[in-house]
């Protein structure tokens, strides 16, 4: 008889043992539809309608993710996202400087950075005319997009091109805005900058930058200053 009245509040109260918030502990069937669970309610959404913007291809090797990127934006909680017009002018800097480099290298090319909205900019104390920036009038020198890119995956041996060796590939076969060989150590680049602008008013302007109070130095007459790894072995 106890059982029996155990059974029927069980029946009457809909519950379970051992439940999330109460729910059912049973699996749901198969479906296109996305169980998640919240204090109280269950929220159910068509899973194909779930999208991921941050993953968006915006040239063969470029994403979204890695033109917004940035660890100071995440731990500031910066919103770095690129207007429309903005990104279209990452996606030419992309499509005819960083792509070509991709097809020629074989190999993964790490993005350093890529877009910098005003507020992460501000934070980092970069500059305001930087092409980082992705400047949209034409009759200035911030106008276009700029990449900065490392050789990550030459130190894993997944790429057989340093920074030196993209830096000149990029220098000798395309048209580019700046190249910048920035701050080498013992002559060897920490990372490669390079910026593009569409109107077909590219400087193809070869700098080195040899850090913070030492500033910005022609290429050109200075070649000797940069090294190649790959050849000092």
């Amino acid at each position: 008889m106890f059982q029996l009245i155990i059974d029927f509040i069980k029946n009457l109260l809909g519950t379970k043992p051992n439940g999330i918030n109460g729910l059912p502990k049973e699996p749901y069937e198969e479906s296109n539809i996305e169980i998640i669970y919240e204090p109280e309610i269950i929220i159910e959404k068509p899973i194909k309608e779930v999208k991921t913007k941050v993953m968006t291809e915006i040239s063969k090797y470029v994403t979204l993710a890695e033109v917004m990127h940035s660890n100071t934006a995440i731990a500031k909680g910066i919103d770095n996202t690129p207007t429309d017009e903005q990104l279209e002018l990452i996606r030419e800097v992309a499509v005819n400087v960083f792509d070509p480099l991709r097809e020629h290298t074989g190999g993964p090319i790490k993005i350093n950075s890529a877009y910098r909205g005003p507020a992460l900019n501000k934070e980092i104390g970069g500059s305001k005319t930087s092409q980082h920036c992705v400047g949209l009038d034409k009759t200035k020198n911030s106008y276009g997009a700029a990449i900065d890119i490392d050789d990550e995956y030459w130190k894993r041996d997944r790429n057989t091109f340093n920074n030196t060796e993209m830096g000149d590939w990029i220098r000798e076969n395309l048209d580019t805005d700046q190249l910048i060989y920035e701050k080498p150590i013992n002559g060897y680049p920490s990372w490669i900058h390079v910026s593009y602008r569409p109107d077909g008013k590219n400087r193809n302007e070869v700098l080195i930058y040899l850090g913070k109070g030492k500033g910005y130095i022609p290429y050109y007459g200075n070649e000797h200053l940069i090294k190649n790894p790959d050849l000092d072995q």
